[in-house]
């Protein structure tokens, strides 16, 4: 069977294409890569090789469908078993690859979003590692909701894992929004990321059903409402 992509990508490393033949056979890769990695990732998810196809293809085309000048990440395999995979599954998490980008390179990546959080002057600061495999929760709407900022932490230790930070919550959002139609909370919840904060003020977020990033960070730690929750990373363990 040919591989349509593969064969589109070797060639536009040709130098004899004027740039419209460029434009439209590099349009078409993508959109051959992206349903191909979407339509493996959907039939197989607990495959390790299939998560890392998915995610490859989706942070490269993401990244050339926003003509932005940005080189695109080597995604390292899936840190997962397929039984580790499967247990995730289980639980309704799924596997996200963070690049770790700056949030002025996620809003040149995603600029629908259009928020202060991805702008050039991004106050957000994060805790944890930059790059690398975490899990998180599938949910769209937002889970553990009505919770305080202590109840969360609590939690979160409880299940070895980590408040969720704003850019592992952009690309899991993005993520969503091709696996399912929809972003997280898009339109009815609000998440508390622990790990992401404005001025030391613990960050909440949400995206518009037209892919808006909207990003709070004047909540109380004590605030909590039934339309409040909370998500969470998780690391491979030892």
């Amino acid at each position: 069977m040919i591989n349509w992509a593969e064969t589109g990508r070797k060639i536009l490393c040709r130098d004899d294409l004027d740039p419209q033949e460029r434009t439209e056979l590099l349009t078409r890769v993508q959109e051959a890569e992206s349903a191909g990695s979407v339509f493996e990732y959907k039939r197989n998810p607990t495959s390790p090789e299939a998560v890392t196809n998915f995610w490859q293809a989706f942070i490269r085309v993401s990244i050339e469908n926003s003509g932005a000048e940005i080189d695109v990440p080597q995604v390292p395999p899936c840190d997962r078993t397929p039984e580790e995979l499967e247990a995730l599954k289980q639980e309704g998490r799924m596997m996200v690859y963070n690049p770790g980008f700056s949030y002025p390179v996620h809003g040149k990546v995603f600029p629908k979003m259009n928020s202060y959080s991805v702008k050039e002057d991004s106050p957000i600061k994060d805790k944890g590692a930059k790059s690398g495999w975490v899990d998180v929760e599938m949910d769209i709407d937002s889970p553990n909701i009505d919770t305080k900022e202590d109840d969360l932490e609590k939690l979160f230790k409880s299940q070895k894992r980590n408040g969720m930070r704003l850019s592992t919550y952009i690309w899991a959002g993005q993520a969503s929004k091709v696996l399912t139609g929809k972003y997280f909370d898009q339109g009815s919840t609000y998440s508390r990321l622990l790990s992401s904060s404005h001025d030391g003020s613990v960050v909440s977020a949400s995206f518009f059903p037209v892919g808006w990033l909207y990003v709070h960070w004047l909540l109380s730690p004590e605030y909590h409402r039934p339309f409040l929750g909370g998500r969470s990373e998780g690391v491979k363990r030892a």
